[in-house]
């Protein structure tokens, strides 16, 4: 649901591929990790439901997480995916 039900490991095998796709590029190093940093955080968001910018609102910049009121929790959620 949120960053922290993320497996680590898939975390850290995000992180290795944006840092050598970034390498690939010739940047230099000062901008490969704000590069890394940055599609790392996109990528989170887009594969956890709180991250993920929620559709119904026409200004599409508040995640979904930001319309839960404090202290409320998800328990489960039923994820869809159309053009596998």
């Amino acid at each position: 649901m949120d960053e922290k039900g993320l497996a680590s490991e898939l975390i850290d095998q995000q992180k290795a591929n944006f840092v050598e796709e970034a390498k690939d590029s010739g940047k230099p190093d000062s901008i490969i990790e704000k590069m890394v940093t940055g599609k790392l955080r996109k990528w989170i968001n887009e594969n956890t439901l709180l991250g993920q910018t929620y559709i119904r609102e026409l200004d599409a910049k508040k995640s979904v997480g930001s319309y839960l009121p404090d202290g409320a929790t998800i328990q489960q959620f039923v994820r869809f995916e159309l053009g596998a």
